[in-house]
């Protein structure tokens, strides 16, 4: 069994220098350690024509091999490839041209959809982010709700673009098994949309398109006085609860009267519900209300719905009645 062979040893050095004219100029050196000498140097000069777009021409001389070349090239950078074409041309009077395109197809199975796309993306993955307006604001989407444009997005990784035919972005090069966070922001045309849940949490599959949904809220708004009346005079009433309540009596949510006797409160999604001044509090202040209880009714619209003249007043209970504690 022959023995192991003197081992080979060099190191390289290279640096990079930025010239006027945003020139790029970058030399390099290799030097072996077993002669020890000089074997290669080389000097390349670079320059971007545009953001995609990128010139270089070089010389280089590799003593060891008594081998010297010059080139030129030029790589360019589309949506849906990478491109590069060069001309080399050496001492021995031969010269090279070199071609190159690369890139992937990426296969949506959910949409039913391909595309290309300019990086290598086998083994990674994959995120889409599909915002939507939620018209019924139950938080799945249905087949009347439509896709809305207004949102951006930015995760600690990869590389993110839009996609206007499907109002979505994508964001491709995540690498698999790993858990990024994906942070949205909104700037939406229409005040009365926003999204709730800004921060998403998601582990990646490698070779997989992985969608998340946004519901896009409506802000819909109901608003309404509490006024005090006794024997002698009506005034607004402060600090007052309201309620309001599902069709099975469970609690939808509830807001506090300003000083003026007004209230308002947003975040009913459409539906029917029942407004009242919080009972607890009236059995306290030994006081009722007048109307026990109004209906309100939130309409589906892209605008949101704003529902208003929910009036209430609070007068006394008389001391041979007893408070209301029960939901009527």
């Amino acid at each position: 069994m022959q023995g192991a062979g003197n081992p080979y040893v060099y190191s390289s050095l290279n640096m990079a220098f930025r010239l006027p004219n945003r020139i790029i100029f970058t030399p390099q050196v290799q030097f072996e350690y077993s002669q020890p000498k000089i074997i290669d140097i080389r000097a390349e000069a670079g320059k971007y024509i545009n953001s995609r777009g990128y010139l270089n021409v070089y010389y280089e001389n590799n003593y060891k091999n008594a081998f010297r070349s010059v080139g030129i090239g030029l790589r360019y950078d589309f949506s849906f490839a990478i491109t590069g074409l060069s001309f080399a041309r050496g001492n021995n009077g031969n010269g090279n041209n070199v071609q190159s395109a690369s890139g992937s197809v990426l296969y949506d199975d959910v949409n039913n959809r391909a595309s290309l796309h300019n990086r290598a993306s086998v083994g990674n993955g994959v995120i889409k982010v599909m915002p939507y307006l939620d018209l019924n604001g139950n938080g799945h989407r249905d087949s009347n709700e439509p896709a809305v444009e207004g949102i951006g997005v930015s995760v600690n990784g990869g590389h993110t673009r839009y996609i206007k035919s499907e109002k979505s972005i994508q964001v491709t090069d995540l690498e698999a098994y790993v858990t990024y966070i994906v942070w949205l922001t909104e700037s939406f045309d229409n005040v009365a949309w926003h999204v709730r849940n800004k921060i998403i949490r998601i582990t990646i599959n490698p070779n997989q398109f992985q969608v998340i949904e946004v519901p896009v809220a409506i802000a819909n708004e109901v608003a309404g006085m509490v006024y005090y009346k006794d024997e002698k005079e009506q005034k607004p009433m402060a600090r007052t609860i309201v309620d309001f309540y599902n069709p099975d009596f469970t609690l939808a949510g509830h807001t506090i009267t300003e000083a003026d006797g007004s209230f308002s409160f947003t975040g009913l999604p459409p539906g029917e519900y029942t407004a009242r001044v919080n009972v607890a509090q009236l059995d306290k202040l030994h006081y009722r209300s007048a109307p026990i209880s109004l209906p309100v009714k939130i309409t589906a619209n892209k605008d949101g719905d704003f529902v208003d003249g929910l009036n209430f007043i609070v007068i006394p209970v008389r001391e041979n009645t007893g408070g209301i504690s029960d939901l009527q």
